[in-house]
């Protein structure tokens, strides 16, 4: 918590690394809180990468000077599940949550939410989640339209309350 870096503020897991934040013996979940990064991954940064969030993760008020404020997904797999919880992130452009290169991010569960975080460039940017997709136009788009790269089940009302937008699907950066 209350840490700056280039990339990462809070974590970096890089070149094939493997995190998994889960709840500990002592009932105690992982808090990544307040951290500040210059590019990306204000909260953490995945570079090739797999990261698995889950027992009420909580990643909150970080901020990124690039994509995703919350976390910053490159050629990385990212699953999320039982009460994980993206709130109050701000980033240029995926607030929240950036997937970006070749990615795939997966809520297991309609259990997680991404509310309330903010992509500081004009819509469509992805104050929730932004999901690069390269030679398309960026636009915001329903839950149900979601690229096969990203899975989030149900209506995914858990994306909700961002600012400017929810969701949106663009070619900004990799």
């Amino acid at each position: 918590n209350n840490n700056q870096a280039f990339k990462g503020g809070g974590i970096y897991a890089g070149d094939g690394s493997t995190i998994t934040a889960q709840q500990n013996l002592g009932g105690f979940s992982p808090k990544i809180l307040n951290n500040q990064s210059v590019l990306g991954g204000g909260g953490i940064f995945a570079k090739d990468s797999t990261l698995t969030l889950k027992d009420s993760t909580l990643i909150s008020g970080n901020t990124a000077g690039g994509w995703g404020g919350g976390i910053r997904l490159l050629d990385s797999t990212a699953i999320l599940k039982d009460n994980v919880k993206i709130l109050s992130n701000t980033a240029k452009f995926g607030g929240g949550i950036y997937v970006g290169g070749i990615s795939t991010l997966t809520f297991t569960d309609s259990t997680v939410q991404v509310q309330g975080n903010t992509a500081t460039q004009p819509t469509p940017s992805g104050g929730g989640i932004f999901i690069f997709k390269l030679g398309s136009t960026p636009s915001t788009v329903p839950p149900a339209t979601l690229p096969p790269n990203v899975a989030i089940p149900g209506p995914a009302t858990q994306v909700t309350g961002n600012s400017p937008d929810n969701i949106v699907v663009g070619p900004l950066g990799p």
